[in-house]
């Protein structure tokens, strides 16, 4: 892929998707005639809300952290590999 001038991709990128489960194909054509769209236009709408991703700030967490040895305490097991279990 190449961006363009503005550090973009190219908005009108043409992808082919092959062998989609029949239930999503039905499920995008049932979604494009409910809503009088074109199927493209719906499978692009449904691929970008998949792939969207919602950032979280976590700045209100940033030194907030209180040592706790009873936490510490229940923690510890998970430090342990049962050398069996991964024979």
């Amino acid at each position: 892929m190449v961006a363009g001038r503005d550090g973009r991709y190219n908005e009108c990128m043409t992808i082919i998707l092959d062998n989609l489960p029949t239930h999503v194909t039905e499920a995008l054509a049932k979604q494009a005639k409910l809503e009088g769209k074109s199927l493209q236009d719906v499978a692009a709408e449904a691929i970008v809300r998949g792939v969207a991703t919602r950032k979280r700030d976590l700045s209100r967490y940033r030194g907030k952290w209180i040592e706790d040895p009873a936490v510490d305490a229940a923690l510890k097991s998970f430090d342990e590999v049962d050398e069996e279990m991964w024979r």
